[in-house]
């Protein structure tokens, strides 16, 4: 290893001394006294391996391993440090300073460890600028072809992984407009995205580019069960969740994986709560709550934060249907406000904020904030979150006893439904025929056809157009009369 002796020859008498301390000092006697020859002049192997009494393979373990700690010390020397116990590097890590500064040999032991760690965390741009100093400290020698090629992968590795970045953050944002309006234009553009991060895993082999495969497919199962086209194209729900454990615990260690921890651990959660198991989502909301500003920093313009809100509203519900009476809006999202901008979860924002009022018998801060909703965003084209908010508007408002409103707005969901594709919504049909009753005093406990409409709505309240989740229509069931001209015409 020729570059060991260089360095060795080229340390000035400071940093001698300092190795030669840090060696005494963790009782490394082997390490020293090879330090000590190489220092003096002994370069031939078979002087060295008299000197010390080895043989070859303990000479060659021997000089690698003092290759490495004198790869750590130039790093300690150039302020090159960890800021916590994973070893994220420091800001002040100048490859300039490590290329210029230092005896080339010197240079090129540190430029390669560093290398190593930037490959090691995935920071593959960082990587990439690094590879571009080896290129240069190594320039008309066999060793610069290597670097030149290595770079020329990791840069195109580099470029693959900001798309794919690009690409999930594009996935976020469509699903949350698909969420929103479950129309299928949406979905078409959700697996497009999806085929083309395959593209990219059968290109370059990446743990990241794996891991976004993974956790694109196991939100589409997540999020749109009901669609033979996404559980054709994707594995089964269980196995999903399986591997992307797997490739969780793969993952290189640093800042980010921690985000994407977060990131599995709500997908996780959703999944728990959409099969009914609420006592493990109950188990992953309570490792979420933790971190999950993270969650909320990563969703602007994805549906993620608002679907958690949703999420959060179930688990915070007691048997009764009501939430604690310590919890107010404000306490349980507190570290989320959306803008107007932002749309898909400020949808789900207001939804959740009218929820919560409901819940809490609250009816006119409800249909405020319905209002509100409103009057902020043209729900045009969100035809789900449209017809969801009108339908729950009208509820609220036979709740509060404006019958009128609630009428009116009956009457338009009912011309709006006409225009749309036959078997699409009967679940919000169901809902407009019992809240006429309802108006009309004509939904009573015993009552066949009340009964039935209960139960059918129920039935068919489930898959891609559910609408008003955690919301009871049987609370509509012998409402108290209203002497209004809906009653009389009765």
């Amino acid at each position: 290893m020729l570059q060991l002796k260089a360095i060795v020859q080229q340390l000035g008498e400071k940093d001698f001394e300092m190795i030669e301390s840090n060696l005494k000092s963790s009782g490394g006697t082997k390490y020293l006294r090879l330090l000590l020859l190489l220092r003096t002049g002994k370069k031939s192997d078979r002087e060295l391996i008299n000197a010390l009494e080895i043989n070859a393979v303990a000479l060659s373990t021997l000089k690698s391993r003092l290759y490495s700690k004198l790869q750590e010390f130039l790093h300690a020397k150039l302020e090159v440090k960890e800021t916590d116990n994973k070893g994220a590097m420091s800001p002040g890590a100048n490859i300039n300073e490590i290329l210029f500064s230092l005896p080339r040999e010197s240079s090129i032991a540190a430029l390669r460890k560093l290398e190593k760690h930037y490959a090691d965390r995935n920071e593959l741009f960082s990587q990439v600028l690094v590879l571009s100093a080896l290129k240069k400290a190594t320039k008309n020698t066999n060793a610069c072809y290597l670097y030149s090629q290595q770079f020329n992968k990791a840069m195109a590795v580099a470029i693959a992984d900001e798309k794919c970045d690009d690409l999930l953050i594009q996935f976020a944002t469509a699903l949350g407009s698909y969420w929103h309006s479950r129309e299928d234009n949406e979905l078409d553009l959700l697996l497009m995205i999806k085929k083309e991060i395959i593209n990219y895993t059968g290109l370059y082999t990446s743990g990241h580019f794996n891991f976004i495969n993974g956790f694109i497919e196991l939100s589409l199962l997540t999020f749109i069960p009901w669609s033979a086209r996404i559980t054709d194209s994707c594995n089964d729900p269980g196995n999903a969740a399986n591997r992307l454990r797997s490739l969780m615990s793969d993952y290189p260690e640093g800042p980010e994986k921690k985000t994407l921890g977060v990131c599995v651990d709500y997908l996780f959660m959703l999944n728990y709560a959409e099969k009914g198991d609420l006592r493990n989502s109950r188990s992953a909301f309570e490792r979420l709550s933790y971190v999950v500003h993270v969650l909320f920093l990563m969703g602007n313009y994805s549906v993620f934060p608002g679907r958690y809100l949703e999420i959060l509203l179930v688990l915070n519900l007691s048997g009764n249907n009501k939430l604690p009476a310590d919890l107010a809006e404000d306490t349980l999202a507190e570290p989320f406000r959306p803008i107007v901008e932002d749309q898909a979860n400020y949808i789900s924002w207001m939804k959740f904020r009218a929820m919560v009022k409901y819940h809490n018998r609250e009816y006119e801060d409800a249909i405020v904030a319905l209002n509100r909703l409103q009057n902020d965003l043209n729900l045009k084209r969100y035809l789900h979150a449209d017809l969801d908010v009108r339908c729950f508007q009208a509820l609220l408002y036979i709740l509060d006893r404006n019958h009128d409103k609630a009428m009116n707005i009956i009457f338009n969901l009912g011309r709006k439904l006409r225009d749309i594709q036959e078997g699409y919504y009967d679940n919000l049909k169901t809902a407009l025929r019992i809240m006429t009753m309802a108006i009309k005093g004509t939904l009573k406990t015993g009552d066949e056809m009340s009964e039935l409409l209960l139960n059918s709505f129920q039935y068919q309240n489930t898959g891609r157009f559910r609408i008003m989740d955690t919301v009871s229509l049987e609370q509509l069931v012998e409402r108290r009369k209203e002497k209004t001209r809906y009653n009389e015409k009765a």
